[in-house]
């Protein structure tokens, strides 16, 4: 394998790490509130949400087109709190 292929298959492994961690993001709509949300992949989630696909309040209430997000990580055991 060449050096090339073996950086890029590096980043492939990374970027796969990413998406799956879980990721708590926050969303601000365009009346002024807030939707905050957890998911395994941000991106896919957050298009879901602005192409009303989301969930019941972001299809209610469409989030702003900004493409600012707040993000932290979390594990599924916060939930259970």
């Amino acid at each position: 394998m060449t050096q090339n292929r073996k950086r890029s298959a590096q980043r492939s492994v990374a970027s796969a790490r990413i998406r799956a961690a879980w990721s708590v993001y926050i969303v601000e709509c365009l009346d002024g509130t807030l939707y905050t949300g957890m998911t395994r992949d941000l991106p896919c989630r957050l298009a879901a949400h602005n192409e009303g696909r989301g969930a019941r309040y972001t299809q209610v209430h469409p989030p702003g087109m900004r493409g600012e997000y707040a993000t932290g990580h979390a594990s599924p055991d916060l939930l259970e709190s």
